[in-house]
């Protein structure tokens, strides 16, 4: 699961490429990858842009929603990869936004473990799988308490908090307040989650991409706010003040995957860089370097220990139990809820 909505664009140019003689005229493959920000390693790709002489260049969404509008609008033929939700995939499948995977392509899916399963339908490759949660100031907030009840009851507010601009984890947070079922079909449970979202929208301090909420608590403008484990892993390593936790009521888990988009511009190259990150030691490196869970099992033996101890990367099997992972949605649930996230956007 985180930047503006401004769309940045960073493009690496490795040693390599920059070696290349003036009078060479032999084009330079280019990668084009549709990700969040900060969710991916730098590394990782300056060494795959050397290894196999290449150029990659990286666009960041904010949200699963603006990124199926681009693929629809007609991106799905700009980019070769995008990374996706095991949520939103099928989606991405049905609209044809997306390619099958060339399987032989990808020999290192071997490392993948008990998780080769994860391959949806030959669409994609397992990438992370997180936790969206509370991350929140250690030292602002004594005894904080773990619960929604924290963002929804005005009388158990603890300072400034903010929600997060992702449809799923902060309307799921809203249910899971209710005691209602994180994939509810029930137009009547969404219109109460609904009533109690607008109300603590007018006591927070706003709606953000993960990083920025995450900025906000590094600058001590709000105590608490919702984010992805990973997001808040990265802030932790700046600020040691910044933890994280799952509210006793619950929060989402989710898996990403990356997929190819049906017009890749470089299929060959995109199998290339799916399998590269499927390679152990690779595997190991982005996760250690993005502070995020790899389902590589082979991988684990090359994750650093402090994070395989880390529990905001790995939360225990206890807490484990009381994660939900946001399904896809038919379409006359997703419409309730986009009724409830349009709703929720509006409203001052």
């Amino acid at each position: 699961m985180m930047s503006s909505k401004k769309v940045v664009i960073m493009v690496f140019s490795s040693a390599l490429l920059a070696g290349l003689s003036v009078g060479a005229t032999a084009p330079v493959s280019s990668l084009n990858i549709l990700n969040y920000e900060d969710y991916l390693s730098k590394d990782v790709v300056t060494a795959f842009q050397k290894k196999f002489a290449v150029k990659v260049n990286l666009t960041y969404f904010d949200s699963e929603e603006a990124m199926t509008a681009r693929l629809r609008a007609g991106d799905k033929n700009k980019f070769d990869i995008v990374v996706a939700s095991t949520a939103a995939l099928p989606t991405l499948a049905r609209e044809k936004l997306i390619r099958p995977l060339t399987l032989s392509a990808l020999p290192n899916l071997k490392n993948l473990g008990a998780a080769t399963d994860l391959v949806l339908q030959r669409f994609s490759v397992p990438y992370f799988f997180g936790v969206t949660a509370v991350a929140y100031r250690k030292d602002k907030v004594k005894n904080f308490l773990p619960t929604w009840r924290v963002f929804f009851d005005a009388g158990l507010q603890q300072g400034a908090f903010a929600f997060l601009a992702d449809r799923r984890p902060t309307v799921g947070a809203a249910l899971a307040y209710l005691g209602v079922d994180w994939n509810t079909t029930s137009a009547p449970d969404l219109a109460v989650a609904q009533s109690v979202l607008l109300e603590a929208k007018k006591r927070s301090f706003g709606v953000f991409d993960s990083p920025k909420n995450l900025d906000l608590l590094k600058a001590g403008k709000i105590n608490y706010a919702l984010a992805y484990n990973g997001d808040t892993v990265l802030a932790a390593r700046v600020n040691k003040n910044i933890g994280f936790l799952i509210p006793t009521e619950g929060a989402e888990t989710y898996e990403d995957h990356m997929a190819i988009t049906i017009g890749s511009p470089n299929a060959k190259l995109a199998h290339q860089f799916l399998n590269y990150l499927l390679d152990a030691k690779i595997a190991a490196k982005n996760a250690d370097d993005t502070g995020n869970a790899t389902p590589v099992e082979a991988a684990l033996a090359f994750v650093k220990k402090e994070n395989q101890q880390n529990p905001m990367i790995y939360p225990p099997y206890y807490q484990r139990e009381k994660l939900n992972y946001s399904r896809s949605l038919d379409a006359t649930t997703n419409k309730l809820f986009d009724d409830v996230w349009v709703a929720f956007n509006k409203a001052r």
